[in-house]
């Protein structure tokens, strides 16, 4: 699995020169321009004879800490549902969220924080760097499984750099509202990251096709990971808002708006789903065809064989010129699997390859549950903070939940058929097209603010059009506008990112390795599935 010497000496330099190499250049950045904030250096904070409970580390640490456990556990287990990858989704994940709190605390810094020359950090500039690593995940989930580590490091160092300069456009120069990021997080990462599957499509890639499929417990890994960001979520959007009744507003608007996603969703799942069955799982290893069941995982003995009484693993003696080597489970090696996946699978669940080759019908990734049940969450994103109404919430997101859940059953396999993007996650279901309504509904919301809907109020969410500075109309033109500047951002990004990630140098796994730990992980069981294979050849040998 590791492939030919030269390339796994390759792997084993490269990885730890580039985490080298990044870690020392921002550790240097740091030095040099990184210093606390006032709430947080020991000399200003007490210079200025304040309580210790107006800190605000008090007031922002609670929605810091569910937004951090969003980025590090909801995101790595809901990427966990493929069979033979979740060691790499979490680690992975891991891996990008570490780097990507660093570089986005130097790049989003360098735009909203400088002051006299220096970064200064504290508990908020904290959330805003989770919101940049979630858009890196987001854009993740769009080649999980296609790309290697070190590719994924490269890919974040240009994602976080244009993550900043598009947030910097729209919040700072175009005055646009996206407190929960439903333009600057979702459109931006789930576009980027299928422009740039696109770019790196692979047209070989049903060579590992059966590895795209989950089984029972990835699935259940996979459903924490949901119900972990629906939990948080509400502290995600509402997060970066204004304390008081901003925070309170956009917490609620969530809060319902997930609430409908789900209930739109189990209704549309069992609506089109299979016999009236709601939908929980992902593309499973092995097509629907003759000798197997919709979800099925291998179970038996795996045998390989040629002449009289080869075949199913029920066989219990084989003659002495039949040539067979079978492993008990066929989860152990991924050739029983490879093999198991082109020339089919028993009745009673044993592989035959003697079997001619079975056809299949396409499974689609639908996945309603795990992920069209967020879609709430993040249609949200931009309206939250305003006047969006509990009845406004629970139609945005029910709307969503539908939209996405229609997604994954129909609108993914025409975007890998006629475009060719290789969507691993669903992200454009998720994050992209709610993304993109919430964005319109935020232009809609803000289009009708006034007056007597906010009151005083209306300053802190419309600033400039309670300064008279704007119109509500053109208020929302500038957040239709928003919404234009990041998906040009996010493409044209996603394309240079492409083009750098395609490199030869970079080492991605080859089309019939892709979504396989094995390329990159210690997997346990691994040493010793390989001795006693070793032993059956002996044996086979020794019989011969």
């Amino acid at each position: 699995m590791a492939g030919s010497p030269r390339r796994a000496a390759g792997r084993r330099l490269q990885l730890p020169l580039l985490c080298l190499l990044l870690q020392g250049a921002t550790a240097i950045l740091f030095a040099v321009f990184v210093r606390y904030n006032p709430e947080t250096d020991a000399a200003l904070w007490h210079s200025g004879n304040r309580s210790s409970s107006d800190n605000e580390f008090y007031f922002r640490y609670p929605s810091f800490q569910d937004v951090h456990v969003m980025v590090c556990v909801g995101f790595g287990f809901l990427m966990a549902f493929l069979q033979r990858y979740g060691f790499s989704s979490i680690g992975f994940t891991f891996l990008l969220a570490a780097f990507a709190l660093q570089w986005s605390t130097l790049i989003q810094g360098f735009f909203h924080s400088l002051h006299g020359g220096h970064i200064h950090v504290g508990v908020q500039s904290m959330i805003n760097a989770d919101f940049c690593a979630a858009a890196v995940l987001i854009s993740f989930g769009a080649v999980l499984g296609k790309t290697g580590p070190a590719q994924l490091l490269l890919m974040a160092l240009l994602e976080v750099l244009l993550f900043g300069v598009n947030e910097f456009v729209l919040l700072s120069l175009l005055g646009v509202k996206d407190a929960g990021g439903s333009m600057t997080i979702h459109t931006f990462g789930a576009y980027f990251g299928l422009v740039l599957s696109r770019v790196l499509y692979r047209p070989q890639l049903e060579k590992s096709k059966h590895r795209q499929g989950s089984v029972y417990h990835s699935d259940l890994f996979a459903m924490i990971g949901t119900i972990f960001l629906w939990t948080f979520w509400p502290s995600f959007n509402s997060a970066p808002t204004m304390l008081g009744d901003g925070q309170h507003r956009t917490t609620l608007n969530t809060y319902y708006s997930l609430t409908a996603s789900t209930l739109g969703t189990f209704a549309l799942s069992a609506l089109i789903g299979e016999h009236g069955r709601l939908d929980m799982v992902r593309e499973r290893a092995l097509g629907r065809g003759r000798g197997t069941g919709r979800g099925r995982t291998l179970r038996g003995p795996v045998c390989r064989g040629t002449g009289q009484g080869a075949g199913t693993g029920n066989s219990k003696r084989q003659p002495r010129n039949s040539r067979r080597v079978c492993d008990q489970t066929a989860e152990g090696l991924p050739e029983a699997l490879d093999a198991a996946a082109v020339d089919g699978v028993g009745l009673d669940g044993g592989v035959d390859l003697d079997r001619p080759p079975m056809p299949r019908s396409p499974v689609l990734p639908q996945v309603h549950i795990q992920n069209a049940a967020l879609a709430g969450g993040v249609v949200v994103g931009t309206s939250g903070e305003m006047m969006l109404t509990p009845f406004g919430a629970l139609a945005a997101g029910f709307l969503a939940g539908t939209v996405s859940t229609l997604g994954y059953k129909f609108f993914t396999p025409v975007l890998e058929a006629k475009f060719k993007l290789q969507d691993t996650c669903g992200v454009h279901n998720l994050h992209g097209m709610p993304g993109v309504l919430g964005a319109l509904l935020g232009v809609l919301v803000a289009g009708l603010a006034t007056h007597e809907a906010y009151g005083d109020g209306l300053g802190s969410v419309f600033p400039l059009v309670a300064e008279g500075q704007r119109s509500a109309t053109a208020q929302a033109m500038y957040q239709l506008f928003g919404l234009l500047v990041t998906l040009t951002f996010a493409s044209v990004g996603g394309g240079l990112g492409g083009l750098l990630l395609r490199l030869p140098f970079l080492d991605p796994p080859p089309d019939s390795q892709c979504y396989e730990d094995r390329i990159y992980w210690e997997v346990p069981g691994e040493r010793e599935d390989e001795a006693q294979g070793s032993l059956r050849a002996e044996e086979t040998d020794t019989r011969a």
